[in-house]
């Protein structure tokens, strides 16, 4: 799924400086799922003066072996209704974030997956604000050398279905081009408001975004409702096999080096002209995999796997909206996410590069 690769790239980084800001005592705490709750939203895509909505339950029960149901369950835009259930472990955020990605991008019609996607969960990966307390003095500023800024700040207060809401707004200027408004309220696991407006022409995104606003607002919420009688199916493709090809032989190369991978799952490589790759998750966090098949792969993308390896950093993406992501080079393999500047690094960045470096094809 494409849409919001650039909020992925925001708020990873708002992750880590949330986590390191100003020593607040944890109050609030993303994800932190039980059974019996029961939220409803509203779901709004405005754009061009035409407004299609829908409504959005989630619901949460208890599953097996101490592993909960996800259950999300509605209808958008006189689509066809939608239901799954993502069976998740309540003491995995990661688990609970990929599980229910995996189902919007396969259970969902697609506008419908991103919407959610871009809206109700994808604020919460690596859970920014993650037991902190904001207060109306709270704020953060960056730029970065290609112009970019990061703006984040408290705006005030506001019921949604009467509950408080405390309202961070999340501005992205120069190429991101967007601003996202989200509401917390500290006894519920998920935003109770979000919105995401003033997008700009974003080139990458499948569906053409610019002039909309995207809104999910809270409607009820309920902490003890029964189980249902019968959960949804949902998708198993949660890939617990090992892949087959060139990573499969670098994992294997990997736990040879006492690496243990823990999860896998498919990623968008194709956005970097690649022919294979993978999310993994070794020692809790995770890393990507790329792999690139010379025989297939154009010029352009040869000559931007080449830069990566001089300089650790892979461009892709038209001309006039470059994208980049840090990592290192190996054979025909690109792997990222070890390191993203000074907030966050792997807790085995050295074995990983380690091992990495003595991998041959």
């Amino acid at each position: 799924m494409v849409l919001f690769r650039r909020w992925f790239y925001l708020l990873a980084v708002t992750a880590a400086l949330l986590l390191l800001s100003a020593g607040v005592s944890a109050e609030w705490w993303s994800f932190d799922f039980q059974p019996g709750q029961h939220l409803t939203y509203e779901m709004s895509w405005e754009q061009h003066g035409v407004e299609r909505v829908g409504m959005l339950e989630i619901r949460v029960q208890d599953s097996t072996d101490g592993f909960l149901h996800i259950i999300m369950f509605g209808e958008f835009d006189e689509q066809e209704p939608f239901a799954f259930a993502a069976e998740v472990d309540p003491d995995d955020p990661d688990d609970i974030f990929f599980q229910v990605i995996l189902n919007l991008m396969t259970e969902v019609p697609e506008e419908v997956g991103e919407l959610i996607f871009g809206t109700v969960w994808l604020p919460w990966f690596d859970l920014p604000m993650h037991g902190d307390t904001l207060d109306a003095d709270w704020g953060f500023y960056e730029e970065e050398e290609d112009g970019t800024v990061f703006s984040l700040s408290v705006i005030g207060q506001e019921l949604y279905a009467g509950l408080e809401g405390t309202i961070v707004r999340i501005e992205a200027e120069a190429d991101l081009g967007a601003t996202m408004d989200l509401a917390i309220n500290y006894g519920i696991p998920l935003p109770i408001m979000v919105s995401v407006f003033d997008i700009q022409e974003w080139h990458e995104l499948g569906a053409e975004l610019a002039g909309a606003t995207l809104t999910v607002t809270l409607q009820d919420f309920a902490a003890d409702v029964p189980p249902l009688a019968e959960v949804p199916a949902g998708n198993v493709m949660w890939q617990q096999a090992r892949p087959t090809g060139v990573l499969a032989e670098l994992l294997d190369h990997f736990e040879a080096h006492g690496l243990y991978v823990e999860l896998t799952m498919p990623n968008n490589y194709e956005q970097l002209g690649a022919a294979d790759g993978l999310w993994v998750e070794i020692a809790g966090d995770d890393i990507e995999l790329f792999w690139f098949d010379r025989a297939q792969a154009d010029e352009e993308t040869l000559e931007a796997l080449a830069t990566a390896k001089a300089t650790g950093e892979f461009h892709y993406g038209p001309a006039d909206m470059r994208m980049r992501q840090t990592g290192v080079v190996q054979g025909d393999i690109f792997m990222s996410g070890l390191q993203f500047h000074d907030v966050y690094v792997h807790p085995y960045k050295d074995e990983i590069e380690a091992a990495f470096s003595t991998f041959a094809q």
